[in-house]
């Protein structure tokens, strides 16, 4: 329902803003960016219901390794192969409140530092058997996640990995996690 309301006040101000400059002979502000996205084509995207990219990025260890995109369905992307970032916030973590699924696909092997921390709407998540580590604070404060299957490739999971996810709960383990941190 937030995207709806994001939308919708996207497309308010973008009305705005063309009924003030529209009068003045101003059409050079349709073509600017709001948020990183042009405008104009964005607000087409949303009137035709299509599916957009909001943001993208690199999220690996190594830099480009890992590359991330968030869409207007609030579908999070994580594509490549390796290690996640270990750093405290994530690329997307402008986007969190956006962020509904995510989907990490075959290659990455791990789930970096405060990776989804406060991602209040997300509900689901695929991770893949490439995945053996989750890191600290990975899912904290995902209070709309109900249930999560760790793969079997899963062998630690970090201090406060769930910690606060008042809305878990189930949470699958495979026999092949062998550390699991403080209040994970």
């Amino acid at each position: 329902m937030k995207n709806v309301w994001t939308r919708f006040a996207a497309l308010m101000t973008a009305m705005v803003c063309c009924v003030v400059f529209a009068g003045q002979g101003e059409y050079a502000v349709l073509a600017e960016t709001f948020g990183g996205i042009d405008l104009v084509r964005q607000l087409r995207a949303w009137a035709a219901d299509e599916v957009t990219i909001v943001a993208s990025g690199e999220c690996g260890a190594e830099g480009d390794n890992l590359t991330w995109t968030l869409d207007s369905e609030g579908l999070l992307t994580i594509s490549g192969e390796g290690e996640m970032k270990k750093s405290f916030g994530a690329p997307w973590s402008d986007y969190r409140e956006d962020i509904m699924n995510v989907e990490i696909e075959s290659g990455a092997t791990s789930i970096g530092l405060d990776a989804f921390w406060k991602c209040s709407g997300l509900t689901s998540i695929t991770i893949p058997d490439s995945v053996t580590s989750i890191g600290s604070n990975a899912f904290r404060d995902c209070s709309a996640l109900t249930s999560i299957t760790l793969p079997d490739s899963v062998v630690s999971i970090e201090s406060d990995a769930f910690n606060h996810c008042e809305g878990l709960t189930s949470i699958t383990l495979p026999d092949s996690v062998a550390s699991i941190g403080d209040s994970a």
